[in-house]
């Protein structure tokens, strides 16, 4: 429904046919970011800019921040893949020896109390959100920007575009930027790159960059967004990770998802235990 209506209000790529499976979009003379290239100060000022612009769409949807509900659903569906494990996996995509390496993953996670911290990052973040909540992409990582002939930049890709507080929008921008998807053939078909995660004063430019395009009758305290963002770091995390054990059950990809999951919640112990230290430093 979401790309239908950007569609139609020339947010996004053009709607040529929907079919069964899918639909057929505009096709854009383009090219496509590299996680690198969100790192360069021109390209993250312009994708500040996008944002401001999408989150002044005004969209016929619940308004609810929608990481409350997919928290609480992606648990209960990564719990049961947790528990009982996945027939459907074996039969398919990654060697024998790629497989035990995520069976590991899985006897690993199975020690992890999710119910805990899921109830920990309801109470102690998204219930105590200051951030407006607006029409968000959720998704801005290298792979749905595109930069177009004339050096503008478009979103793509609006599969998670839902009503959410902006520091999450953030954090999951600034966290995608950490990882690298294209092209890599090996095992682990992916690549971590903690030094692309942007530093307090980097943050602190992209949402001055940001907030300077949002009308507002008062001035807006950037260090309200910076403070919320590093908090939702830790939400994007997680989620992201139970996504990945979701998909490790149902997905046709070749991807070692439990891997990737495992690889998100050292991020989140991580973030969860620095956050006090990095927050008085805002």
């Amino acid at each position: 429904m979401s790309f239908v209506i950007l569609s139609e209000r020339k947010v996004g790529p053009k709607l040529l046919g929907i079919f069964t499976e899918g639909h057929i979009e505009e096709f854009f003379e383009a090219k496509t970011l590299q996680p690198q290239d969100l790192c360069l100060s021109k390209i993250s000022f312009k994708i500040a800019k996008s944002l401001a612009r999408f989150h002044a769409i005004d969209m016929p949807l619940e308004r609810t921040p929608s990481v409350f509900n997919t928290l609480r659903s992606w648990y209960s569906s990564a719990r049961l893949v947790l528990e009982n494990g996945s027939e459907y996996y074996r039969e398919n995509r990654l060697t024998l020896v790629e497989y035990e390496k995520e069976l590991q993953q899985l006897d690993l996670m199975k020690e992890i109390d999710f119910k805990q911290e899921v109830e920990f990052l309801v109470e102690k973040i998204l219930s105590l959100a200051e951030t407006p909540v607006k029409f968000c992409h959720n998704d801005v990582n290298a792979g749905n920007v595109l930069c177009l002939e004339d050096g503008s930049l478009q979103l793509i890709d609006f599969e998670y575009s839902a009503y959410n507080h902006v520091g999450f929008e953030f954090a999951n921008h600034f966290c995608e930027r950490i990882f690298d998807y294209s092209g890599i053939q090996e095992y682990p078909f992916f690549r971590v790159m903690l030094e692309n995660f942007p530093d307090l004063a980097e943050q602190r430019t992209f949402l001055e960059a940001y907030l300077s395009d949002v009308p507002s009758d008062a001035e807006p305290d950037v260090r309200v967004y910076l403070a919320e963002t590093n908090r939702f770091v830790l939400v994007c995390h997680m989620l992201w990770a139970l996504w990945s054990i979701i998909q490790f059950d149902c997905s046709t990809i070749v991807f070692p998802y439990l891997k990737y999951a495992s690889i998100r919640l050292d991020m989140y112990f991580q973030a969860k235990e620095q956050l006090d230290s990095l927050l008085a430093r805002i």
